[in-house]
């Protein structure tokens, strides 16, 4: 499987590569091909672990804000939607994911990144939200995972001030688990995985079951409100901005 998202099997592994060079930017074909992509290996059983990596140079660098922003109205909405259902498809995958970032991992890269169990990185990496430096939030449900894996302060400092964190202190704080050489990430993504799927099966995905279990939906329908809220805020501005032009011609 190729395109925006290059599928590879090996020994009850299946890795899935972001593949948009040159910075995999989060667009509507990318998120399509991802959810396309976790579909077909979440249902394959001979599939015991899924490793999501961009590749050796960068995660993803963001969202495509040009190819956001051409959006229309409804398809801006069904962009958001299906990127959070996505998303949460991921994270609430039955089996155990396992994200291995280098370079920027950045937007809805680090959206991607949050919701796979296991984050791994390489020394160079680095991790932020500029959404609201561009007029937007977390679209993909980020606000409230963030807040779950490093704490409310430190998840509220990130994506307010929208100033990136760098690989050792993302391991400080708990974002990634462990860090790897720079030339070994796959590799060492590989070998995690192997030790999972060495253990017995069942044990290892009653053990996700009982901690997808604890969480909420409360949460998910929430964040659904106020995206919604946003996006009507977006477009009643951008309508606004167009009768102004319209006036100052006349």
């Amino acid at each position: 499987m190729g395109g925006n998202v290059i599928v590879a099997k090996h020994q009850h592994v299946a890795t899935l590569t972001l593949n948009r060079p040159p910075g995999n930017l989060v667009n509507v074909g990318l998120m399509t091909s991802l959810d396309k992509a976790l579909r077909t290996v979440i249902k394959e059983d001979n599939i015991t672990v899924i490793i999501l990596t961009g590749g050796d140079k960068s995660f993803s660098e963001g969202i495509d804000l040009e190819a956001f922003r051409s959006l229309g109205d409804d398809e801006m909405a069904e962009f958001v939607r299906n990127g959070q259902e996505t998303l949460w498809r991921l994270e609430r995958a039955p089996k155990p994911t396992l994200a291995a970032m280098a370079g920027k991992v950045l937007g809805p890269g680090l959206e991607i990144a949050l919701a796979c169990d296991m984050r791994l990185s390489t020394e160079n990496a680095q991790f932020g939200h500029p959404e609201v430096s561009q007029g937007l939030i977390p679209l993909f449900g980020d606000a409230v995972r963030l807040e779950r894996v490093i704490g409310r302060s430190r998840a509220r400092s990130l994506i307010f001030t929208g100033e990136p964190i760098h690989a050792w202190e993302a391991l400080e704080i708990g974002l990634v688990g462990r860090i790897a050489p720079n030339d070994v990430l796959l590799e060492e993504a590989r070998l995690a995985a192997s030790r999972i799927v060495s253990q017995p099966l069942h044990a290892v995905q009653a053990a996700k079951a009982a901690m997808l279990a604890t969480e909420d939906s409360a949460s998910r329908k929430a964040f659904y409100a106020i995206i919604a809220s946003l996006l009507k805020g977006s477009r009643e501005r951008k309508r606004k901005v167009q009768v102004e032009h319209s006036a100052n011609r006349e």
